[in-house]
């Protein structure tokens, strides 16, 4: 069975590419552990300093991290309501 986890994950295809939409959710991490799955995206690893994912079909960078413990601090940090 493919090992799953919650993480954040945030998309940095902005304008500065400092601050994008960003989301926690449940992803599937392939058998490799070189891509993650999310909703019927396909992200896979790159090098990067403001991104460490790309999606596989559009290019788009993503950050995508484990979350904090305290997911409030998340939220206030990024911004997100």
């Amino acid at each position: 069975m493919a090992q799953t986890r919650i993480m954040f994950i945030e998309n940095k295809d902005g304008e500065n590419n400092l601050i994008g939409k960003a989301r926690i959710g449940r992803v599937t991490f392939s058998e490799t552990k070189q891509s993650i799955h999310y909703k019927g995206q396909t992200f896979e690893r790159m090098r990067g300093f403001k991104a460490n994912y790309r999606d596989v079909e559009t290019g788009d960078p993503y950050w995508i991290s484990g979350c904090k413990e305290n997911g409030e601090k998340v939220f206030v940090e990024k911004g997100i309501p």
